[in-house]
């Protein structure tokens, strides 16, 4: 075979891997990061694998952009992180009222089908509410981080720093607790419930699927990593965006379906190639 000819073959499959969309700005690792700093607009986002959609929230609002396009959600809360799940986006709602504290999203239309009260977590005698600021699902049931805040006076700068596991019913439409509240960085308290040490608070959340570690995004910049199957090993560090913003956004980033398209030309070109030198 001509030497012209065995470099196009060799050549084209490597070229058709490199118009392959480059990685979302914001990428840590295999980790898709939104950061309040430099302010991007994304407060979190939400990977489909069966269809290789990636949905995006942004900028505290209840707008959510997909690959169909944008659109309006009407939650009660704005919106935060996300995930994707059982064929649903579930999101954290921010100020909402009543408890509510996680909206289930229909991708397709941006309906809202439930939002979910998530009860409360108790902070040195204080009440506060559950806010899901971080949404992570490893498939088969949804952590979520809370962020809420209280406004005690006595208390004032305690937010949220539990997270949480629930599955979910679809026959009764119910979040279900599975297992106890996870509080990598619990805050102290003093006499009349008072502050003596902040902890972190959880932001982002994202499952990653190569280790079945729970990645923690926090509120000074830095990404951690917990290990449910050894809860006493705590948290380790994983990395820092190097901005000291807050990790409002996290997931796990799998390759587009045209990536494997792509890859599979590839391949079997440079297969052929191996032999028709191979028969020489």
């Amino acid at each position: 075979m001509p030497r012209s000819y065995l470099k196009a073959a060799l050549l084209f499959p490597l070229l058709s891997l490199m118009l392959v969309p480059a990685a979302l700005a914001g990428s840590i690792g295999p980790f898709l990061v939104a950061s309040t700093t430099p302010t991007d607009g994304i407060t979190g986002y939400a990977f489909d694998p069966a269809s290789g959609s990636l949905y995006t929230s942004t900028d505290f609002g209840q707008t959510i952009i997909g690959p169909g396009g944008s659109f309006s959600v009407s939650t009660v809360g704005s919106l935060l992180d996300m995930a994707f799940a059982q064929g649903y986006i579930w999101a954290g709602e921010g100020n909402a009222a009543g408890g509510v504290s996680l909206a289930r999203i229909d991708p397709n239309t941006g309906a809202v089908m439930n939002e979910y009260d998530l009860g409360s977590e108790t902070l040195g005698g204080n009440i506060i509410p559950f806010m899901a600021s971080g949404v992570a699902w490893d498939g088969a049931g949804l952590w979520v981080g809370n962020n809420a805040y209280s406004g005690d006076e006595l208390a004032a700068g305690i937010y949220g720093t539990s997270i949480e596991r629930f599955t979910w019913d679809s026959g009764l439409d119910a979040l279900t607790l599975s297992g106890s509240a996870f509080t990598p960085w619990p805050d102290t308290f003093g006499v009349l419930g008072a502050v003596v040490t902040t902890g972190r608070t959880p932001g982002g959340l994202a499952w990653n699927t190569a280790t079945n570690r729970l990645m923690i995004g926090t509120d000074s910049g830095d990404i951690f990593s917990y290990n449910p199957g050894n809860p006493s090993g705590g948290v380790t560090f994983y990395a820092n965006t190097g901005d000291g913003g807050f990790v409002q956004g996290l997931e796990e980033e799998v390759p587009e379906p045209a990536s494997f398209l792509l890859l599979g030309p590839a391949l079997a070109g440079c297969l052929w190639v191996y032999r028709r030198r191979s028969a020489r």
